[in-house]
């Protein structure tokens, strides 16, 4: 293969930039030296998009130009950790108490605001979607992409406390409409 070393340098060049990099994003976290190290480590993690585009092609290139700083940042990290043991005092233990109903109120908020919201966006979306005239295809696309919108408001109606009433109310005649919708 022709190309077979222009690949290697290129993927050894992403790797070198990418280390340097990571190297001076840690430098900067643990010493706060100078601004323009994090910023020219950016702008190498930047740089190191070209050559894996290059050797591997866009899209897994792309994706591993993004991949690949993180798992060296772990391994950065691990490398340079303290792995001395510590030893600590046990806590004494306490017996299981049971929760106050203050408590039970925000863990059914959590699981209302969790399923209960995703469902009823999730049903929202695809009746809204449903009625697109567009492919199949395009129509999953689209749901997609609101999906996490439509959740992440209904989840933000029912946390922000005011007026619970109305806005229960409002998203189960929203999820209502919307199964009706899709039958």
């Amino acid at each position: 293969m022709p190309g077979a070393p222009s690949a290697a340098a290129a993927l050894l060049l992403a790797l070198l930039l990418q280390s340097s990099a990571i190297a001076l994003l840690y430098y900067y976290w643990r010493h706060r030296r100078q601004r323009w190290q994090a910023a020219l480590a950016w702008l190498l993690l930047l740089a190191a998009a070209l050559p894996w585009a290059h050797a591997l092609g866009n899209e897994l290139g792309i994706t591993l130009s993004l991949a690949i700083p993180a798992l060296l940042a772990w391994l950065w990290i691990a490398g340079t950790g303290d792995w001395r043991r510590h030893t600590t005092m046990a806590m004494p233990s306490r017996s299981l108490a049971w929760p106050r109903p203050r408590q039970l109120a925000y863990h059914g908020l959590l699981l209302l605001a969790l399923a209960g919201a995703g469902l009823v966006s999730a049903l929202c979306c695809i009746a809204l979607v449903r009625g697109l005239p567009t492919s199949n295809i395009n129509q999953m696309a689209l749901v997609v992409c609101l999906l996490p919108l439509c959740w992440g408001t209904f989840a933000y109606l029912l946390c922000r406390r005011e007026r619970e009433l109305r806005t229960l109310s409002l998203l189960s005649l929203s999820g209502a409409v919307s199964a009706w919708w899709l039958l």
